[in-house]
């Protein structure tokens, strides 16, 4: 409810699942409620592998301008795939 049934990063309305803000991995706390928060798939997908380290930090910049020119746009909605 508090994040609107949206996804956080992109806003999209798609697909959700509950993600830790901080990994617990990491220590964050599972099951405290300020740390989670709603993300699509896809945004759940991507934060996970720049938390793990799995890509070159060029490319994660790359990734991350794409990533504010879709947030800057307003009217970007995330297809859904059926």
């Amino acid at each position: 409810i508090r994040d609107g049934f949206r996804c956080r990063a992109c806003k999209g309305a798609g697909l959700l699942e509950v993600d830790h803000i901080r990994p617990v991995s990491q220590g964050g706390d599972e099951w405290d409620f300020q740390n989670l928060q709603t993300l699509c798939r896809g945004c759940h997908i991507a934060k996970t592998r720049r938390e793990s380290g799995q890509y070159s930090p060029e490319y994660l910049a790359q990734v991350e301008a794409w990533e504010s020119e879709i947030e800057a746009k307003p009217h970007h909605r995330r297809k859904r795939v059926s």
